[in-house]
């Protein structure tokens, strides 16, 4: 982890992606590639940063090379 990691909500990744927070869970079960949240408590769960700007790269990778 980067030491000057951010943790991102579900509600940042929507507002990232503007789509619904209903949908950054069903890509949780849907997308294997998509990175995994955080336990940060029993009900907090939180996506680094640094592992979803790592997925919008190898993601952009794959669609120009498509």
């Amino acid at each position: 982890m980067n030491q000057a990691d951010h943790f991102l909500s579900d509600v940042d990744l929507a507002k990232r992606y503007k789509i619904n927070r209903a949908t950054v869970w069903r890509w949780l079960n849907q997308k294997p590639d998509f990175p995994r949240p955080v336990a940060l408590s029993d009900r907090v769960r939180r996506w680094r940063q640094s592992e979803i700007i790592k997925w919008e790269q190898e993601r952009e990778k794959q669609s120009a090379v498509a």
